[in-house]
């Protein structure tokens, strides 16, 4: 691409506000950065913030790449694929943000329990289909169970801290996949002020990309399927 072109392009962005550069992502022309989400809030009590939107950014897709699929493809298509890449770009965010939240339960009871946290690819892995399954609020009741369990039978088997943490994995996995799992009595957590309690990136996010949609950040499934439905 012309350096000139690119130049122009780039430069158009930085001038737009807020909305329209969220409305570009819909389509699928930038992505939003995640990090930049919290250190454009600023509170104002301990109950209140605002919100710099200034300082929310987003990074542009492959300009090159960008302009020679608007050459060639039909309107059609084009439009299907704006649709793909809006649904994966707030997926991506959405699994970021609600796996932080899930490991930092994990964390929080690992903690109450004495128990060496150490959480490998296996447990991400597991923790990640969870959430995939039954959303961030199912999830954290399945890792306060599995923590649990875990510190139980590390006790009566004189298990050290570090040996009973491998004994988490197990016992999610029975949480996420067996069938008997499903008939016990465990209802999904809330928020509150000590545990789970709402990130401040999160409540943006949740307000202007998913809430839209009819979408519960807290209590749905992470699932594209369901973004996808929404859309439809």
């Amino acid at each position: 691409m012309d350096d000139s072109i690119r130049y122009d392009y780039l430069t158009a962005l930085k001038h737009l506000n807020f909305e329209e550069k969220a409305d570009l992502m819909y389509m699928g022309f930038v992505t939003l950065v995640a990090d930049s989400v919290l250190p454009a809030i600023n509170m104002v009590s301990v109950n209140e913030y605002s919100v710099n939107y200034e300082r929310i950014k987003f990074e542009v897709q492959n300009v090159d790449e960008l302009t020679k699929s608007l050459t060639k493809l039909k309107l059609v298509a084009l439009n299907q694929i704006r649709d793909e890449l809006r649904v994966i770009n707030v997926l991506e965010v959405w699994e970021t943000f609600t796996l932080k939240e899930a490991i930092s339960v994990l964390e929080h009871y690992c903690d109450v329990h004495d128990i060496h946290c150490t959480p490998g690819e296996n447990t991400v892995s597991a923790i990640k289909r969870s959430l995939n399954r039954y959303g961030l609020a199912q999830t954290a009741k399945y890792i306060y169970q599995a923590v649990w369990r875990a510190r139980k039978y590390a006790t009566e088997n004189n298990l050290n801290k570090f040996r009973a943490f491998n004994l988490i994995y197990g016992s999610l996995n029975f949480w996420i996949e067996d069938p008997r799992a499903r008939t016990y009595n465990a209802p999904p957590f809330s928020r509150s002020e000590n545990i789970l309690s709402e990130p401040e990136e999160v409540s943006v996010f949740s307000r202007y990309f998913l809430e839209q949609n009819d979408i519960n950040y807290f209590t749905d499934p992470v699932s594209i399927a369901l973004l996808l439905h929404k859309e439809n």
